[in-house]
């Protein structure tokens, strides 16, 4: 809903503090630049695995630098988190994707629990 260039202008340049937006599908033209990017050659910055309620779920966290061609202010990081799920044998993925102002430093990523 938020993840909009007016907002980002406004956290950083006036409010003078950072940001974390989620992109999802109605930012087409953004997803569509994130999703180009070379994730196969980027490193896992964490892994998480689970197991409950008759599934096994794996997570992975992806992190890389922002380029200026992205096309949204003041990104400093693309996040991928990737969600693999085993059910039953069927195995599904998913993707969320999200952009900080800050980049991440010298904290070890975790994982967030959905």
């Amino acid at each position: 809903m938020h993840t909009q260039v007016v907002t980002a202008k406004l956290i950083c340049a006036t409010l003078k503090s950072h940001y974390l937006m989620i992109v999802k599908s109605n930012q087409a033209k953004i997803l569509a630049r994130i999703t180009a990017l070379p994730w196969a050659e980027v490193p896992t910055a964490a892994t998480d695995d689970s197991r409950g309620h008759g599934r096994v779920e794996t997570r992975t966290l992806q992190i890389i630098t922002a380029a200026r061609g992205i096309g949204f202010p003041y990104a400093k990081q693309i996040i991928r988190i990737t969600r693999e799920r085993l059910i039953t044998a069927t195995t599904s993925a998913a993707w969320r994707w999200s952009m900080p102002s800050a980049a991440c430093r010298s904290s070890t990523p975790a994982l967030p629990r959905s």
